[in-house]
């Protein structure tokens, strides 16, 4: 179980191939969230590894939330460079969560900006609707 690094220069394909070792490693050791994301940040090295050093700073100095493990593999496969708006947005529908999903598509937004901003929306929505029933 050994997982090559990941730089963020590598094709589509070769970073759902990481993705595929790293949730199997996850599935096989029963990791917790937070030991899931120390697991990631150690496998980044150069493009990646800035990446997450300012991710991490930007949100400390904003006081949000650490990304979580799904929104890490989403922006990871999202900022390949895709043709065009249209299949960026497609391919950043098909990582969502089954239930903002079904929310999200029958909009029918193209714009991959406006998609991530909805999908933020309708999971907001989503653990405010959980928080109350609980």
């Amino acid at each position: 179980m050994h997982p090559p690094n990941f730089d963020g220069r590598s094709d589509p394909k070769a970073v759902e191939d990481w993705i595929q070792d790293i949730e199997e490693i996850f599935r096989a050791l029963e990791c917790t969230d937070q030991q899931k994301l120390w697991f990631i940040a150690f496998k980044l090295t150069g493009e990646a590894k800035r990446w997450w050093n300012s991710e991490k700073a930007i949100r400390e100095a904003e006081g949000t939330r650490m990304i979580k493990v799904p929104q890490f593999k989403i922006i990871t496969l999202c900022t390949y460079p895709i043709p065009n708006e249209e299949k960026k947005a497609q391919k950043f529908e098909e990582g969502l969560n089954h239930k903002i999903y079904e929310r999200v598509i029958v909009q029918q937004i193209h714009n991959f900006s406006e998609l991530v901003h909805q999908a933020m929306l309708v999971e907001q929505n989503l653990k405010k609707g959980a928080e109350l029933q609980e």
